[in-house]
Order: structure tokens, then sequence, then C-alpha cells
């Protein structure tokens, strides 16, 4: 039986984030459309410094964002766009907060600086924005109660964030000590979130980071050197420890 076409914003993530995808689809499909509208969202905002030919190109397109969460909550008005539509409908069905929104749109507004951030105190701050942010929205989309999100997200954005080194040649870390240092404290947050466990009906939004703990770990390799990345698992490896977690119930 051919299976069904997917939505625009599953097809979207499918294409741009696909650990967030496979993640995703250990959600019950009730529900797993409202992560897809999430992340959908979250693609759109960080690929704009990719698609815009100058900053202020994407400072114009990012405020075009904010202007449209802004309708949704203020005028419950809904642009005609193939993400805005279903984000709209997660953010009444699961009755999502402002406030992380606001927090990821003034993240990314960052993102067009090529030398930020140029400390261990901004990149912490953009950390938990971005990650943090995103990461309780999608809890919350799930369930009530969205359990640890911002130690959670921030060792996930923390494990991406050295994945994405070699192209931030410019921005902290800027040498091996300093991105084992981010690795540690990322790690250590990652056991807080897991000594306090999240709800069960809101794991599959922890999950997006089940390959997080491999990539910190791999980042205090002796031979580690930020310019090239962390290794990281083998693509088998990394679908079978993602199904290890969705049959057991773990993230």
């Amino acid at each position: 039986m051919k299976e069904p076409p997917l939505s625009p914003c599953a097809d979207l993530v499918r294409r741009g984030d696909p650990d967030r995808f496979l993640s995703a689809l250990t959600a019950p499909e009730p529900v797993r459309e409202r992560l897809f509208a999430l992340y959908a969202f979250n693609l759109e905002l960080a690929r704009i410094p990719a698609v815009v030919s100058e900053p202020m190109l994407g400072l114009i397109r990012l405020q075009w964002w904010r202007e449209t969460v802004a309708m949704i909550f203020e005028e419950d008005r809904v642009r005609s766009h193939e993400v805005v539509g279903p984000l709209a409908e997660t953010i009444r069905a699961a009755a999502l907060p402002r406030a992380p929104f606001d927090r990821l749109l003034d993240a990314r507004a960052r993102d067009a600086e090529s030398d930020w951030p140029a400390d261990r105190a901004a990149l912490d701050a953009y950390l938990a924005d971005t990650g943090g942010a995103l990461l309780d929205l999608a809890a919350r989309a799930l369930s009530s109660e969205p359990g640890p999100t911002a130690d959670a997200g921030y060792a996930f954005a923390a494990a991406a964030w050295l994945r994405a080194k070699p192209v931030l040649p410019k921005a902290h870390p800027r040498d091996a000590p300093e991105a084992r240092a981010l690795a540690t404290d990322a790690l250590a947050a990652l056991a807080r979130a897991r000594a306090a466990d999240a709800p069960k009906p809101a794991r599959p939004a922890y999950r997006a980071g089940w390959t997080a703990e491999a990539t910190l770990r791999a980042a205090l390799a002796p031979d580690y050197e930020p310019a090239e990345g962390p290794l990281t698992p083998s693509p088998f490896r990394r679908r079978a420890g993602l199904l290890w977690r969705a049959a057991t119930g773990r993230w």
C-alpha cells in the first residue's frame, strides 16, 4: 500500500533537518504534525542567512516572521504560507505561549554576524534562546508539562553548534580547550535533564537531540579539532539509537 504523501511542513523538515524529522516520527500520529510545524518554522529562521545575499535582507525576512507571529497571537490572523497555517493551528491547539517564539526570533537576529558570538557568555545565551526555546515549544505541543527543556535544549544546541563549527571559523569556541569546556558543560546540563526526566508524552520532542551526547563526548577526545568538527556515529548507528529510544520509551 502506498504511503500517504508528506505534508509541506514534514517534507521541508525531512529535507532540511533529517534528525528532527526522524525523531518526530516517534510521536503519536495525531500530534506529529505539531512537531513538523514547529521544526519547519525553526528551519525557516535558521536558513535565512544562507538564502539572502546581504545581512539587511536577512533582517527584513526575519521581521516578516516577527510580524507573522504577532499577527497569530494578537490578531488571530494567518498569512498565506505553507508553514504559517500549520504553525497557527499548532499554537491554537496546544495553547502555546508567545515568549519562546520571541526568544527564538531575537536570537536568530544574530545569525547574520559572522564573528558572533565573540565569547562564551554570548554563546551560552544564544544556545539557550535557540535550542531551549525550540524544545520548550515542541514539548509543550505534546504535553502540558514540558519537563527540563532549558538544560536539555541547551545541550542539544551545543552539540549542533559544535557540528557546525567548521563553517563558523570566527565564532566562539576558537580552540579545542574552549570547545571541550563547552562540551563538558553541555554534558552536565544533559545529565541534569536526564535526572529530572521528561514526562512521557513530551519525550518525542526530546528525541530530537538523540545524537547530542555522542557529539559532545566526541568533542572531548584528545585529538579533537574544532575546525574539523567532532566525529559523529554512522547513519546506521544513529538510526539504531533512535529506534532503541523509541522502543524503550527513552530519549
